[in-house]
């Protein structure tokens, strides 16, 4: 999977819950390394994210600057 590929399917993973506004978080890949980004409302969406981007096929490390507001 490449970078584009990784970054996609954590954003629709994102996307697909409830949790996320999709407005508010980030998702950027270089090969299989992710940053995270942006804001969330609780830290349980933020474990979330992180979650997301770790079960992705791909994903090699996770970089959380997400930040709870």
């Amino acid at each position: 999977m490449n970078a584009t590929d990784v970054s996609t399917a954590i954003s629709a993973a994102l996307d697909r819950s409830w949790l996320f506004d999709p407005e508010t978080v980030t998702v950027k890949a270089d090969g299989g390394a992710v940053q995270l980004g942006g804001t969330v409302r609780t830290m349980r969406q933020r474990r979330r994210a992180v979650g997301a981007a770790w079960s992705t096929e791909g994903t090699t490390a996770v970089d959380n600057q997400i930040k709870v507001v």
